[in-house]
């Protein structure tokens, strides 16, 4: 009988080197698939299950010295890409806010001075031409003031927030402003 063996003609050197080949090129092949799986994770949203619903949330800094100015604040209980197609913002929920120097208001109080119905700060449209209006956490103001600067909101009913936008204006002069905000779900006590 005749047997016929594959690659017979095929040298041990030939062998060797194709088997190192393919084993190289799977080796490549996996490392760069590990690295898109990495980059795909990180540029992802960092939210790690479901988002709670609560009636209080905090917008905090992670660091105690830099600024926070907010203005021209809403709040959305959808995911931003749909913010971007439109979707109307829940400010209207809003029925208090605290800050760390332990001020409180309502969205909406009238001032007794003017007679006039005035908005939060932070809810108020920035000035176009400078950097005035909007809420200003303490550390901004006074040098003297460290510690953790934030911005509670307490909403009428509990509502799981997806999508916060903000402006922040800058002032140079003052202490570096936030590179990164943090939005707390606070469950009440």
């Amino acid at each position: 009988t005749e047997i016929y063996w594959e690659n017979m003609d095929v040298k041990r050197k030939e062998r060797v080197a194709r088997i190192t080949f393919t084993t190289c090129l799977t080796i490549v092949t996996l490392i760069v698939c590990l690295a898109l799986l990495l980059l795909v994770k990180q540029t992802a949203a960092p939210i790690t299950g479901a988002t709670p619903y609560e009636d209080f949330w905090v917008i905090s800094t992670p660091s105690d010295r830099e600024c926070i100015s907010l203005c021209d604040l809403k709040i959305y209980d959808q995911k931003c890409l749909s913010v971007d197609s439109g979707a109307g913002d829940i400010n209207n929920m809003v029925t208090e806010f605290w800050d760390s120097t332990g001020v409180t208001k309502a969205p909406g109080t009238s001032n007794s001075t003017s007679g006039t119905n005035s908005t939060h700060p932070s809810l108020g449209s920035c000035a176009a031409s400078s950097n005035t209006g909007g809420w200003t956490s303490s550390v901004c103001t006074n040098e003297a003031n460290v510690g953790p600067q934030w911005l509670g909101l307490k909403l009428s009913s509990k509502v799981s927030l997806h999508c916060l936008q903000f402006t922040q204006l800058v002032d140079t002069s003052k202490r570096p402003v936030v590179s990164e905000v943090i939005l707390h779900a606070c469950p009440q006590t």
